[in-house]
C-alpha cells in the first residue's frame, strides 16, 4: 500500500481540466498500484437524500483500494464527483460522506477533486452549488518553496510624554487631645430580703354519689295482625332491565344551531325505570324523562367551543319488561 496525502486549496472552476493539462500531469509510478485501483470493487448501496438548498463542503478525502471517501456537509440529492477531468462513479452517497470508484487510469499525483449538487437534468446535467479541492493520490509531492518574508513596518513614533503634575503639601499634624479622668466606682448596693412562702391552700370536699334512678316497668306485648290473603299467580316469565343509549355528534351542517337534542326510546313492552345523560362540548345540558313517553331525552345548548368531531350529547333509558 502506498501513503495517500491530501492538500486543499480554493481554486477557479476554469481549472476542471487539470487531468489533461501537463502543468499537473503526475510523474510516473509502479505498476502495482495501478493494478491495485484496477483489480478493487467495492459495492455499497446509494442512499437518497433530499435535495439540499446549501452549497456542499469539502472537508477532508481520501483513496483507498481503488474508492475515493470524501467527507464534508450539504452532499444531499445525487451529486457528481469529478477527478480533474474525469468523471467518478459515485457508489454511495450521504449527506456528509461520499464514496466513489477511482479509475484504474488514474496514476499518483494531484488532482483537483469537485463535488456539484443543485439539480439535475438529462439534457442540462448539473448546475447549482459545488465545491473543489485539491487531492494528492499516492506519493506526497515535494514541499514548495518558502515565500520571501515581508518586509517589516515602519516603527511609529512615540507620543510626547506628560508633564509630572506638583506634589500636594503635607497636611498639618493634628494635636491629640487630653485623656479624661476616670469616674469614681459607685457603692454596691444592700441585697434585698427574701419574701416568705405563703400557705397551702386547703382541699376541698368530694361531692356525694347520686342515687340510681328506679327501673321503668315493661310495656305490654302487642296482638299479632292477621295474615294477609295471598295475591293471585302471575304468569310466567321473568324480569329483564336493559340500556338503551343512543348518541349524536355534533356535524359541520349543525354548526349553526345551538341546540342538539338526543331521545332513548324503551322497546315495546318494557317501562322506563330511569335514565341519565352524558354531555361534551356543551356549557348548557339538560335530561329527563319524555312526558307521555317510555324514554328519556338528553339537550346539549350553547357549545363551550367551536365546532370538534369530539362534541357529543349521549341519553340512556334504564327499561324493564317481563320474558
Amino acid at each position: 500500500m502506498f501513503r495517500n496525502a491530501i492538500a486543499f486549496e480554493r481554486v477557479d472552476p476554469s481549472q476542471e481540466n487539470a487531468l489533461t493539462d501537463p502543468r499537473f500531469r503526475p510523474s510516473r509510478f509502479t505498476l502495482a498500484f495501478a493494478l491495485a485501483l484496477a483489480t478493487a470493487s467495492i459495492a455499497w448501496p446509494t442512499l437518497a437524500f433530499a435535495q439540499s438548498p446549501h452549497a456542499p463542503a469539502i472537508t477532508e478525502a481520501r483513496a483507498d483500494a481503488g474508492v475515493l471517501h470524501v467527507f464534508g456537509f450539504n452532499f444531499a440529492g445525487r451529486p457528481r464527483v469529478t477527478l480533474g477531468a474525469a468523471t467518478l462513479t459515485v457508489i454511495s452517497t450521504t449527506a456528509t460522506r461520499i464514496q466513489a470508484l477511482v479509475p484504474a487510469s488514474v496514476v499518483p499525483g494531484s488532482y483537483l477533486l469537485t463535488v456539484t449538487t443543485g439539480g439535475h437534468d438529462d439534457n442540462r446535467g448539473y448546475d447549482g452549488k459545488y465545491d473543489e479541492s485539491w487531492i494528492t493520490i499516492g506519493a506526497i509531492g515535494a514541499q514548495g518553496p518558502a515565500g520571501s518574508p515581508g518586509a517589516d513596518g515602519a516603527t511609529g513614533p512615540a507620543g510626547p510624554a506628560g508633564a509630572t503634575g506638583p506634589s500636594g503639601a503635607p497636611g498639618a499634624a493634628g494635636i491629640p487631645g487630653l485623656q479624661g479622668p476616670q469616674g469614681v466606682q459607685g457603692p454596691v448596693g444592700a441585697t434585698g430580703a427574701t419574701g416568705p412562702m405563703g400557705a397551702t391552700g386547703a382541699m376541698g370536699a368530694t361531692g356525694a354519689t347520686g342515687a340510681t334512678g328506679a327501673t321503668g316497668a315493661t310495656g305490654a306485648t302487642g296482638p299479632m295482625g292477621a295474615t294477609g290473603a295471598a295475591g293471585p299467580a302471575g304468569a310466567g316469565g321473568i324480569l329483564q332491565s336493559s340500556a338503551v343509549i343512543v348518541s349524536r355528534q355534533r356535524v359541520p351542517e349543525d354548526n349553526a344551531f345551538d341546540v342538539v337534542i338526543v331521545e332513548a326510546l324503551c322497546p315495546a313492552g318494557s317501562v322506563l325505570t330511569g335514565g341519565s345523560a352524558n354531555f361534551r362540548g356543551f356549557e348548557l345540558a339538560e335530561s329527563g324523562p319524555i312526558s307521555g313517553a317510555l324514554g328519556w331525552v338528553a339537550a346539549g345548548r350553547l357549545p363551550q367551543r367551536a365546532f370538534t368531531t369530539f362534541d357529543k350529547v349521549e341519553a340512556i333509558a334504564v327499561c324493564l319488561r317481563l320474558q
